[in-house]
């Protein structure tokens, strides 16, 4: 691993490199707008979680080689294939709001962790549906957009998909979450 810049959203750790040195990456999941990179140490079973947050501007770029890096590239991660092939993963963010932290939580208590337990259901959960939507907007006064781009109601609602979903609902985007948004989109209005 090679960091170039520790200062993001939240510095990367002076430990971080050490702590990934020869750790087998098992899977790759994904929470809300986080990539989760689960990290074990084979001979000690000692395992742990990469979470990266892309920020507005960030990128996650796989490599086949380590080219020079550019002035926003922050981290490398290289990963040894099958075969002795190699690849990088090259973090960069040019504004800097993403972030790369470690997290030694198991996977039980991974959704416990400060930046994802407040995290909304998953739109492609299947108990996502208009009915669990309408549920849990009851009491808020906040702007529908509003409250579905905050993320813990619903996670990975961006500007786009927020502006075109109530669009097409028929729903103005400032109408309050609780109240007359739903009554526009049940087609009474």
């Amino acid at each position: 691993m090679t960091v170039r810049h520790r200062g993001l959203r939240w510095p990367i750790d002076d430990d971080l490199e050490a702590r990934l040195a020869g750790r087998l990456v098992r899977r790759i999941e994904r929470r809300g707008k986080y990539l989760l990179l689960e990290c074990a140490d084979e001979a000690t079973g000692d395992a742990g979680w990469l979470l990266v947050h892309l920020g507005m501007t960030g990128t996650l770029r796989v490599l086949p080689d380590a080219p020079p890096a550019g002035a926003h590239d922050h981290l490398d991660l290289a990963l040894d294939g099958v075969g002795g092939s190699r690849i990088v993963l090259r973090f960069r963010d040019p504004r800097r709001f993403g972030a790369v932290l470690w997290s030694p939580l198991s996977e039980a208590m991974l959704p416990g962790h400060p930046l994802l337990r407040g995290l909304g259901i998953e739109p492609f959960d299947p108990h996502f549906d208009g009915a669990w939507l309408h549920r849990h907007t009851r009491g808020r006064s906040a702007a529908i957009k509003t409250v579905l781009l905050a993320g813990n109601i619903v996670v990975g609602v961006g500007n786009i998909y927020a502006s075109e979903s109530l669009f097409r609902a028929g729903i103005r985007p400032t109408t309050p979450a609780a109240g007359s948004a739903w009554r526009a989109a049940s087609g009474s209005r």
